[in-house]
C-alpha cells in the first residue's frame, strides 16, 4: 500500500536496419511517474505496436513521431511505429518498448527485471516507503532497494573505480615510456660513441658528459609528454562532447592532474636519463675516438 506505482525494465539486443540495438522493455503505465524521460513529443502510454526512442538516436536515422521501424528479434520480426521522442538518457537503452511485446519476441530465459524505479504512494514519507520495500524484499537476497540519493553515490563509485583504473593505467604508460627513453638513451650512446669521444678529448669533463645525456633524456620525454596531453585533452573533450547533455552536461579539465602529470614525465625522464648518461660518462677517451 506504500507503492503508488512500479516500473520494471528488462535487457534485449534487436537488429533495426541491420544494426544491432540495446532494447529496453518496461511496463508503460504509469512510466512518465517513475521516470522523467524528458518526453520531446508523443506520449509513453506505449500501445502494443509503439516504440519510445532518444531524439538524438531518431534524428541521425531520420525518424519521426509516426514513423515505422522494421525491427527484428531473437524470436520474429515486428513493425513498430514511433509514439515518442525523449530526450533525457536516464535509462540503458535509447529503444524502449512494451513488455508485453518483449514478452512475445524473446526467449522465457530473458525475461527478467534488472531494476525498477518505484513512486511512493501520496502522504508516504521516504522512510516509511523503504521500511516497506526492505520487508517485503528480504525474503531475495539479489533485489537491492535504494533511494535516489544511494542510486546515484553507487554510479558515481562505479565512475570513480573507472577512473582509479585510467590512472593506474597512466602509471603503467609512464614506465613503459621510461623503459623506452633508456633504450633510446642507450642507443644514443651507442650511435655517437666516436662524437663522445671527441668532446672529451677537447675538454668535456665526465659531469659534463652526464648533464648533457641527462638534459637530452628530460627533453625527449617532456616532448612527448607535451604531444600526450595534447592529444588526450583533443579527444577527451571530443568524446565528452559527443555524448548526450543528458549524459554529460559539463566538460571539466583537470588542471591540476595535467601539471602533476606533465612534472611527472620530467622527472621520469631525469630518472631514465641515468643509466644512458653513466654509460656514456665511463666512455674511454681513445678507444671513443678510434670506435667506428
Amino acid at each position: 500500500p506504500e507503492v503508488e506505482q512500479i516500473t520494471t525494465f528488462r535487457q534485449g539486443r534487436m537488429l533495426v536496419g541491420g544494426q544491432g540495438k540495446s532494447v529496453q522493455a518496461v511496463q508503460p503505465t504509469g512510466l512518465a511517474k517513475v521516470v522523467n524521460l524528458d518526453l520531446r513529443e508523443g506520449t509513453t502510454d506505449l500501445p502494443p505496436d509503439g516504440l519510445l526512442v532518444q531524439d538524438e538516436v531518431a534524428a541521425g536515422l531520420g525518424l519521426g513521431l509516426g514513423d515505422t521501424v522494421e525491427v527484428q528479434f531473437p524470436v520474429g520480426t515486428a513493425t513498430l511505429r514511433v509514439t515518442g521522442l525523449f530526450h533525457a538518457a536516464v535509462t540503458r537503452s535509447n529503444w524502449l518498448v512494451t513488455q508485453d511485446l518483449f514478452e512475445q519476441h524473446f526467449p522465457p530465459d530473458v525475461q527478467l527485471d534488472g531494476f525498477g524505479g518505484i513512486a511512493l504512494a501520496p502522504g508516504v514519507s521516504q522512510k516509511q516507503g523503504g521500511d516497506a520495500l526492505a520487508a517485503a524484499t528480504a525474503a531475495y537476497p539479489d533485489v537491492k532497494v535504494q533511494d535516489r540519493a544511494q542510486f546515484q553515490k553507487q554510479q558515481q563509485d562505479q565512475i570513480d573505480r573507472t577512473a582509479v583504473i585510467v590512472n593506474v593505467l597512466l602509471l603503467f604508460s609512464l614506465f613503459i615510456a621510461m623503459l623506452g627513453i633508456v633504450i633510446t638513451m642507450m642507443l644514443a650512446v651507442f650511435e655517437r660513441t666516436r662524437e663522445l669521444g671527441l668532446l672529451r678529448a677537447v675538454g668535456q669533463l665526465r659531469r659534463q658528459t652526464r648533464t648533457m645525456i641527462r638534459v637530452e633524456s628530460t627533453v625527449v620525454s617532456l616532448f612527448g609528454a607535451v604531444l600526450g596531453i595534447a592529444l588526450g585533452l583533443v579527444f577527451g573533450v571530443a568524446i565528452a562532447k559527443a555524448l548526450p547533455e543528458s549524459v554529460m552536461s559539463t566538460v571539466a579539465i583537470p588542471y591540476g592532474q595535467v601539471v602533476a602529470t606533465f612534472i611527472g614525465a620530467g622527472l621520469a625522464g631525469v630518472v631514465a636519463g641515468i643509466i644512458p648518461a653513466w654509460r656514456g660518462a665511463r666512455l674511454k677517451v681513445l678507444d671513443a675516438i678510434s670506435y667506428e
